[in-house]
């Protein structure tokens, strides 16, 4: 009931379902606490790894055969006899009004439910966390000095005024009638445009395979690629600020089109469990159905609760 699952539900969809409803939790959205979803999480957990351990386990209804209703009518079960009416037939002005209210609310009802489905797979939203962009061609470079073009606008303007001041002293000198002397030709200050070079600055190499990236307090490396089967495995170091948390459906790739992992694929070099309140750094294993993503530009996102990863993992070369 707190996970909103059914009993005997898989690994994969237990885990969505903690990702989900904490994240709702966090946000003070949810009837239960975070503490309430892990101790669900790990009854779960206990009950997959553990069958014995859901004998106890109480489960509604606890008997399915008592909630169904015998055929044909007897002793016990009467027939159902209509009741009198005892309200006036409605308008029809009333009957299109309700008509109408039922039409908003199931219109309501499917984008609400289309929108959530939309923005859980792509990320689309600002209330489910942020945006997973489509990769990039090339990071973008960064804005280069305006000190060249200010220097290069005060040059013309001073060459500017100096032709001015040497056509109004030329213009001055005509009017005046004198016998003839020597004159100097006015000095008419020139100053030299100033360029400076542009200042090129390196793209920044974009985070790849053994690059820890830390949100929130929780670092996250990438390590070990492993082809298996004709399947991508990859070791995640978890660590940093206890608790610790780290939910492997949430880890995507991005190559020509979106890779959700295959949760049920694992190899012996470490669990692909979730990571809830771990209070010490873990290992987790994650592994996605794909072939030839080093021939290919290939993006490792991972997303939880308000906080991207994004490494590249190949760029296609």
């Amino acid at each position: 009931m707190i996970l909103g699952i059914p009993f005997g539900a898989d690994r994969a969809t237990a885990e969505r379902a903690y990702s989900q409803r904490s994240r709702l939790a966090r946000k003070g959205d949810f009837a239960f606490s975070v503490d309430d979803i892990i101790w669900a999480i790990n009854q779960v957990e206990s009950h997959l790894d553990d069958p014995t351990t859901s004998a106890g386990t109480y489960r509604v209804p606890a008997q399915p055969e008592a909630l169904r209703r015998p055929s044909g009518h007897g002793l016990f079960r009467p027939p159902l006899l209509p009741m009198p009416r005892r309200t006036p037939p409605s308008s029809p002005g009333q009957l299109s009004a309700v008509l109408e209210e039922a039409r908003k609310d199931a219109l309501d009802h499917l984008l609400g439910r289309s929108g959530a489905d939309v923005r859980r797979r792509y990320g689309l939203g600002g209330d489910v966390g942020p945006i997973r962009p489509a990769p990039l061609t090339r990071y973008p470079r960064r804005a280069r000095s305006k000190r060249p073009i200010v220097l290069a606008a005060a040059a013309v303007v001073l060459v500017a005024l100096a032709a001015m001041s040497f056509l109004y002293f030329r213009s001055k000198g005509k009017e005046v009638a004198i016998a003839p002397t020597t004159t100097l030709a006015p000095v008419v200050p020139t100053v030299a445009p100033t360029t400076a070079a542009p200042t090129t600055t390196a793209e920044p190499s974009p985070p790849g395979l053994g690059d820890q990236i830390v949100r929130d307090g929780i670092a996250l490396t990438p390590v070990q690629p492993l082809d298996t089967d004709g399947n991508l495995c990859l070791l995640f170091e978890v660590d940093g600020t206890p608790p610790l948390n780290f939910v492997p459906a949430e880890a995507v790739l991005v190559t020509q089109q979106l890779i959700e992992p295959a949760l049920e694929v694992a190899t012996t070099r470490a669990p692909s469990t979730v990571v809830y309140g771990e209070p010490a750094a873990t290992t987790r294993e994650v592994c996605w159905p794909v072939v030839g993503w080093r021939d290919e530009e290939t993006e490792l996102i991972y997303t939880l609760n308000e906080s991207e990863y994004r490494w590249l993992i190949s760029d296609g070369g």
